[in-house]
């Protein structure tokens, strides 16, 4: 039996003059001199030896934190919450690196303390067909970027490390109060 996640992610780039943007290949942060946007410049990397290379790393900026989730491409049963001081962002310190007991980041947002993470995943049968689905949103949060923990998720009728029994594939804050979450409507049962 193989699980994957479904997809591979696109990765954020922050909106900053100094542009903090994960590493295609290589699997690590780069720090981008952006002021000229004709001529970026790389400054520097940094995060290789804490990010799961091969696997999937999303990024978000949170005031003068970045929040990352790193995980392994393959038969994973969770991912790493990392958590980096942007104090002095041409020299980023790690704050955190939490494990958390869910499968497969697909979508990173961060909304002032909370850090909302999309998880979802394919499971596979000895044949190659699709067993099952999974997924969930979950609220972390990240007020203490030390010590950062699962608050809430949205279904988990399963628990972790599947959450539900649909891929949810990404989440949009509309507002302090609304969301939107694109998730997958299939169990992957045979119809």
């Amino acid at each position: 039996m193989d699980s994957r996640p479904a997809a591979d992610a696109m990765l954020t780039i922050c909106p900053e003059c100094l542009s903090i943007i994960p590493g295609s290949t290589s699997r690590h942060i780069s720090i981008v001199d952006v002021s000229n946007p004709a001529s970026p410049q790389v400054l520097g990397t940094f995060g290789a030896s804490d990010l799961n290379q091969g696997g999937t790393n999303l990024v978000q900026l949170a005031g003068n934190e970045l929040v990352v989730t790193s995980q392994n491409p393959s038969n994973a049963n969770a991912f790493n919450l990392l958590i980096y001081s942007l104090a002095d962002p041409r020299h980023p310190a790690l704050v955190s690196n939490t494990t958390i007991p869910y499968r497969f980041a697909q979508g990173l947002v961060v909304e002032g303390t909370t850090a909302y993470v999309a998880t979802d995943g394919i499971q596979f049968d000895a044949s190659g067909s699709i067993s099952k689905q999974f997924g969930d949103v979950l609220a972390i949060d990240i007020s203490q970027p030390a010590a950062p923990h699962v608050a809430g998720l949205l279904f988990n009728d399963q628990a972790a490390p599947d959450g539900h029994n649909t891929n949810e594939h990404d989440f949009v804050p509309i507002n302090s109060q609304l969301a939107y979450v694109a998730d997958s409507t299939s169990t992957g049962i045979p119809t």
